[in-house]
């Protein structure tokens, strides 16, 4: 009998561990992408180019709101645009691109709602004093 309860008791181990992995295979198959927000920057021509990026599941829509204040002195801005996006291939969606003089300090703030979440992400771009 000892053998035989042995036998059930690893036969209830290998259910149950096989139920787990099961259970994280899914998960992950449901979470491939991280939700979230991210601000890029890059220079194009003798400016800067500065774009919001949307990160979440493939087909999800949203809505966003890219702030921006800063400049050099000579110009400033103080500039808010909005609206809707669709995450597409790669998890990914571009919610809005500035094109800003490559002088100057400029705070950027981008603030996304998705999936009945909303994510927010900041950059401080320039050097300050």
């Amino acid at each position: 009998m000892r053998n035989f309860a042995k036998l059930g008791l690893l036969a209830v181990v290998a259910a149950v561990g096989a139920a787990c992995q099961a259970e994280s295979s899914t998960i992950a198959k449901e979470t491939g992408y991280q939700t979230g927000c991210t601000i890029e920057t890059r220079s194009s021509a003798g400016a800067l180019m500065l774009t919001g990026i949307a990160k979440g599941t493939e087909g999800e829509t949203g809505q966003y709101r890219l702030t921006l204040r800063g400049g050099d002195g000579r110009n400033s801005t103080n500039t808010s645009q909005g609206g809707a996006f669709q995450i597409g291939p790669g998890g990914e969606a571009q919610t809005g691109t500035v094109r800003l003089f490559n002088t100057g300090v400029y705070d950027a703030d981008l603030e996304i709602s998705l999936a009945g979440k909303t994510h927010s992400c900041s950059k401080r771009i320039g050097n300050s004093i």
